[in-house]
């Protein structure tokens, strides 16, 4: 009981950290001015005729539509469809036999495992629209929050070597002790035209205008869900967390006591 109750209270301490961190992430929400594309321009050429350009840094959060940035589209290699933004991962899932002991006599059991062998997001710029303007969003350190998923998709070990192998062929396992089972490829996509809230900083610090991870560690946002579904999403996930950081902790003190006391 002392161990579960252990177990739960610092479930409980996690939990109470992530309510704290999903309300905060809505009171941000809600605080940052929102601003459009052109008022985000005129805000930048006004510091620029004032003190010189590289000066103008302004956090705030705009919404629009993704467009291709300067280099155009993104190579989407799973699904082939036209993006802007790609992520791509793929978990190697196999079967291990596992020894464990108990009362003196040792037990095998087949246990199923995964390991992530790649999990890559574009980096490349791309835009945001809107009636006003654009501005140029550089993803890398951004938190991208519900791109569309394009692909899901299990492949079995044997059509792994059907292909020709190749570097998932180099992960394969088959011995009397483990073998693979198969390799889940994902990929999510941000497509051109996809409705986007972005939250972070705007800066012309190189040059060009453009949204990108904020220098002072503040969020940095590019979602496909609208300022108030997020708002009501954390505002949820907290309320949630909270009443389970207080659930798991009166449970884990009660325990704690009850083994102190058998003990």
């Amino acid at each position: 009981m002392l161990i579960a109750g252990l177990v739960l209270i610092v479930v409980a301490v996690g939990a109470a950290f992530y309510a704290r961190h999903e309300r905060g992430k809505a009171r941000t929400a809600t605080a940052t001015e929102t601003l459009s594309c052109g008022d985000v321009a005129t805000l930048s050429k006004g510091v620029a005729d004032e003190v010189g350009g590289g000066s103008f840094s302004q956090r705030c959060e705009a919404v629009g539509r993704a467009q291709p940035g300067p280099q155009g589209l993104v190579d989407a290699p799973e699904s082939k469809v036209d993006a802007v933004w790609v992520r791509t991962k793929v978990t190697h899932k196999y079967w291990e036999m596992v020894t464990t002991t108990r009362d003196g006599k040792s037990h095998r059991t087949r246990q199923e495992r995964e390991d992530v062998v790649s999990d890559n997001s574009s980096i490349a710029p791309f835009a945001l629209s809107d009636d006003s303007g654009t501005v140029v969003i550089h993803p890398d350190g951004a938190e991208i929050d519900r791109p569309e998923r394009v692909v899901d998709r299990f492949e079995q070990a044997d059509r792994v070597q059907q292909d020709g192998g190749g570097f998932l062929a180099s992960l394969l396992r088959s011995t009397n002790d483990s073998g693979t089972l198969g390799f889940q490829r994902e990929e999510w996509v941000i497509r051109p035209g996809t409705g986007l809230y972005v939250q972070g900083e705007v800066a012309d610090r190189t040059g060009a205008l453009v949204f990108a991870k904020p220098q002072d560690k503040g969020a940095f946002l590019v979602s496909t869900r609208s300022e108030e579904e997020i708002v009501a999403g954390s505002e949820k996930a907290a309320k949630l967390a909270g009443i389970g950081a207080v659930l798991a902790g009166v449970i884990g003190v009660v325990l704690l006591i009850a083994g102190a006391v058998t003990a």
